[in-house]
């Protein structure tokens, strides 16, 4: 959007979730963070919950076969990226564009995760649970197709965000423990981010998911309880 990646140009720094730098190779950090020392790394999963996932494989062109002795999130985040790959939904994101941008204009760039490491260190202290939760999570996001998520993007973009809101629900209900982890804390995270960008200069960008926007645990709703001003931006 012309008027966002103008407005990054008057802003002192970029702050994003996640970025592309790696510490080690990827094959080290899948070794020390992804593989599971259970018989079983997906035995808590329920026989529907089998079912979907195997749902989930053929519509992302995955051969589960491959992934034995893989953690259940490992599965869940190879899963969801063959997915957008499958569906053809890997076009440059607002985090690709706009950090390329802020590079290329000599803005400083700041991330949630510093490095890959720490990504898949994040990962792998997850719980039992929450992993397998994780992937049921990422097999739903698969079967929702590229209609399904086009349809959350064009109702987001259009300012119907109760599409997005039922999403994040279902997840906060259906897998509380991931929730927790994968949303609430972190948006609650955000907030010291926010009041130390405060004292900067100049205005910092945020870019982050859609689904840390919305519902009674969203980054809004902990600024706004922080006593932050929030207020919609029109384009």
């Amino acid at each position: 959007m012309p008027a966002v990646e103008a407005l990054l140009l008057r802003c002192g720094k970029l702050w994003t979730e996640t970025n592309q730098t790696y510490r080690e190779s990827t094959a080290a950090l899948v070794k020390r963070f992804g593989m599971s020392a259970s018989p079983s790394p997906l035995g808590l999963l329920s026989p529907s919950q089998e079912s979907r996932l195997e749902r989930a494989a053929v519509s992302a062109k995955v051969n589960l076969a491959e992934f034995v002795g893989i953690r259940p999130w490992l599965v869940g985040a190879t899963l969801e990226d063959a997915g957008y790959n499958a569906f053809g939904l890997t076009g440059a994101s607002a985090n690709t564009v706009l950090s390329a941008q802020a590079k290329n204009a000599g803005i400083p760039l700041a991330s949630e995760f510093a490095t890959k490491d720490d990504v898949f260190s994040w990962f792998g202290g997850m719980s039992p649970i929450q992993e397998t939760q994780f992937l049921c999570f990422a097999v739903d996001g698969v079967l929702l197709g590229r209609d399904g998520c086009e349809r959350l993007s064009r109702s987001w973009l259009a300012g119907r965000i109760a599409p997005v809101e039922a999403f994040v629900e279902y997840e906060r209900r259906s897998y509380p423990e991931l929730y927790m982890k994968l949303t609430a804390d972190r948006n609650l995270a955000w907030v010291r981010r926010f009041e130390a960008m405060l004292d900067e200069p100049k205005p910092t960008m945020v870019v982050v998911g859609l689904y840390h926007l919305v519902g009674p645990n969203s980054l809004l709703a902990k600024l706004r309880e922080a006593d932050f001003t929030v207020s919609k931006g029109i384009y």
